[in-house]
Order: structure tokens, then C-alpha cells, then sequence
């Protein structure tokens, strides 16, 4: 959860983006991860952060591969 008076700065992605860089260093190939179904919000952010999901219930399952993303 983040305090909302820094949502919708890109602070939050940057954070995300950081994290994905350094588990990619780490050899990872994906990262799951889920949100209750019907959580739009929750929804919007992990799609924009290119999380897809890949199993649907009462929670949203995604992953995203980390091997298309900087591998500089």
C-alpha cells in the first residue's frame, strides 16, 4: 500500500523498475505476484508496470519476464 499523496508521481514504477533491474541482475527470469479480482486500481498499475495476467479467481495472478527487460 502507498500513502496517496505519493501515488500518480511515476514514484511507485520507479520503485518497481529498480526492483526489476536488480532481480534481473540476479539471474531471475519472472516475477508473480496478485490482486483481488475487481481491484481496478490495483488492476491499471501492474498492467502499466507490464505485469500480465495469467490466472484469474478470487485473486488476479500476473507475472511479468524479466528477460525481455534489461538485459543491458
Amino acid at each position: 500500500m502507498i500513502d496517496i499523496s505519493v501515488q500518480k508521481n511515476g514514484v511507485v514504477s520507479a520503485i518497481v523498475n529498480e526492483l526489476i533491474k536488480y532481480l534481473t541482475t540476479l539471474k531471475y527470469k519472472e516475477v508473480r505476484l496478485g490482486w483481488i479480482n475487481g481491484n481496478l486500481q490495483a488492476e491499471h498499475f501492474w498492467i502499466k508496470n507490464a505485469f500480465c495476467p495469467i490466472k484469474e479467481g478470487r485473486v488476479v495472478l500476473a507475472n511479468r519476464l524479466l528477460n525481455k527487460f534489461f538485459t543491458d
